[in-house]
């Protein structure tokens, strides 16, 4: 069996992304119930934070948390 360490690491969880979200941002993204990331926020919030200009075409049950984690992106 693999070692703790070994295990892949969750490509859409939160507390993966680098820099790391403020634990408080954590906190509230937990309170909501959001466990994982969609597909297209483990896309874009690494690029936000790296001051990415991104522009994505989502579906719509998508598109109002994207909305969402881009208006947290331009105050975090």
């Amino acid at each position: 069996m693999a070692a703790e360490s070994d295990k892949k690491k969750d490509p859409r969880a939160w507390d993966g992304l680098t820099p790391p979200l403020a634990e408080w941002i954590l906190d509230a993204i937990a309170a909501m119930g959001f466990g994982r990331m969609t597909p297209v926020q483990a896309s874009t919030i690494p690029l936000f934070l790296g001051n990415k200009d991104v522009v994505v075409e989502v579906q719509l049950v998508y598109w109002l948390s994207s909305i969402w984690l881009t208006f947290l992106g331009c105050h975090w």
